[in-house]
């Protein structure tokens, strides 16, 4: 709980200071702040899926290179006990890989997806305009800008920085570059894939650029012309429908079990991580079967092991957190300032979407839902 309230203090200092500082830009609304439009169905790895959309199936949209979620999500689908409760209800869990929060999103909206995991940006961005509901926190770590030296934020004027659009490292790269008085005319964003990044950085096709772990880590790990020049604290979430969460809440009930018996699972000993890191590569080198990702099993065991202490295997949303002034508030009104979020978004509808009643539910009756008890498949069943 300590961790908690020392995120909500820092978040909410920082968020001020941004507002503040963004009221004094000029409101020069550069492409990176517009509403993206693009018809991702056509995309080269999402056209390849086949999201069939059924009342018994249920798709889940997952991230393998957001730190810890990806590790988690590989846990989730080797669930049996999750699988066979799931079962019992007509029901079936499928996954589908995606590159950031954002993407998930648009399927979430077109109704291919009826479920996801995505950084508070994402999160905030979509429940201010769609019907979601919240009920577990999943991430609660750092994006950070990588730079070739180590420099001051303000000393980033004139230079190319990398970010991918929507992601919560584009949040809290425009949010560090308001608070020191850079306006988005002063440098030039370069839009790109995650992985492209650290090679980008190496050839100097970017000075700097904003991301997540574990590849802000690889980035810092493998050159010595890569340094974290600012870092900010974010939060994760598991998220569903509405519609779903109200047809099926005993489903909900069974998905939250299996993510509280993930966390335990996980941090019982480094050799269930690094079983469920090797998972993880699998599937980042699945989704980018292109790019070379430097992912190390060690590395993500580190990784894991260091965010999973900021959540528990109860991973209950800190009322603190979503309430009006906290982190999340002070964040939504950020987006609002920087065009990110329509002007006629209203708190009160994202504040709504965020419930504990379904996982404590779940915490209340530990043996109904087998939350000590762990059997995972060897090899993934996403049939």
């Amino acid at each position: 709980m300590r961790k908690y309230k020392r995120y909500v203090l820092i978040s909410t200092a920082i968020m001020i200071l941004a507002i503040i500082a963004v009221r004094n830009l000029h409101a020069d609304k550069h492409t990176v702040l517009q509403s993206q439009t693009k018809d991702l169905s056509k995309h080269p790895i999402y056209s390849k899926y086949k999201l069939e959309v059924s009342d018994n199936i249920i798709n889940v949209g997952v991230q393998p290179l957001y730190s810890p979620t990806g590790i988690i999500a590989e846990l989730l689908k080797r669930d049996k006990i999750l699988q066979l409760s799931l079962a019992k209800l007509g029901m079936k869990l499928r996954f589908y890989s995606f590159l950031k929060g954002s993407d998930i999103n648009y399927f979430m909206k077109n109704g291919s997806l009826n479920a996801g995991i995505g950084g508070d940006m994402p999160t905030i961005r979509l429940a201010s305009t769609f019907d979601i509901v919240i009920p577990s926190i999943i991430q609660m770590g750092y994006t950070a800008i990588i730079a070739k030296q180590p420099v001051l934020i303000k000393e980033l004027k004139g230079k190319r920085i990398g970010y991918a659009y929507g992601s919560n490292a584009h949040y809290g790269l425009m949010s560090a570059l308001a608070l020191e008085g850079v306006s988005e005319r002063d440098v030039t964003f370069v839009p790109m894939d995650l992985l492209e990044m650290p090679k980008a950085l190496e050839n100097s096709d970017v000075f700097a650029f904003s991301a997540w772990d574990p590849v802000t880590t690889i980035a810092t790990q493998k050159s010595d012309e890569a340094f974290a020049v600012h870092k900010m604290m974010t939060t994760g979430f598991l998220y569903f429908h509405k519609s779903l969460y109200q047809r099926q809440p005993k489903a909900i009930h069974y998905i939250l079990a299996a993510e509280s018996r993930a966390i335990k699972w996980l941090m019982q000993s480094k050799e269930n991580r690094i079983k469920a890191a090797s998972w993880v590569i699998q599937s980042v080198n699945g989704l980018y079967t292109d790019k070379q990702s430097n992912l190390t099993v060690e590395l993500l065991d580190e990784l894991t092991l260091k965010q999973l202490l900021n959540i528990t295997a109860l991973p209950n949303i800190p009322d603190n957190i979503v309430m009006e002034q906290g982190p999340l508030y002070n964040e939504f009104i950020f987006l609002k300032k920087i065009g990110l979020l329509p002007p006629d978004a209203i708190w009160g509808k994202v504040h709504d979407s965020f419930t504990n009643a379904a996982l404590l539910e779940v915490h209340r009756n530990p043996e109904l839902y087998r939350l000590s008890e762990f059997e995972y498949e060897f090899q993934e069943n996403n049939k």
